[in-house]
């Protein structure tokens, strides 16, 4: 059975196409950028004066109460099987983003999360959120 040429070029055509379909799905999927839900905020005071400067994702109890005696600041208690805790140091957070293909492009193995931050920095505070349990870090 002799195939064609026309017949070739078609299915390579086809080819191609459904190749570049795939592509463009993976690229939108691991770039799409996704928003890390926000359930409740606390604000407690910070003996020592906060710069604003970092946020960082407590995932267990071990690691809250290993933060709260090391920066002297009280860490609200929540259930960690359910959701993570987002500290803030000195600044009010609107929104976490990231994109799950970030993970693959730093050497950490975890998505980059980006931080929309709002109003001014408070010296003497710590913001903390509950969230939903996805753990991002900050670049």
């Amino acid at each position: 059975m002799v195939i064609s040429m026309k017949k070739i070029i078609l299915i390579s055509a086809i080819t191609a196409i459904c190749i570049a379909v795939i592509v463009t799905v993976i690229y939108i999927y691991l770039n799409f950028p996704r928003k890390i839900e926000i359930y409740k905020e606390y604000q407690t005071y910070s003996k020592r004066e906060t710069f604003g400067m970092f946020w960082h994702i407590i995932e267990n109890d071990e690691i809250r109460s290993h933060l709260a005696k090391r920066y002297e600041v009280g860490i609200p208690k929540i259930d960690f099987n359910k959701h993570y805790l987002l500290w803030s140091d000195g600044r009010r957070i609107k929104e976490i983003n990231y994109t799950i293909g970030s993970k693959f492009k730093w050497c950490f193995n975890v998505p980059k999360g980006i931080a929309v931050f709002v109003g001014p920095h408070h010296p003497h505070t710590a913001f903390f959120y509950k969230i939903e349990k996805i753990y991002v870090q900050q670049d």
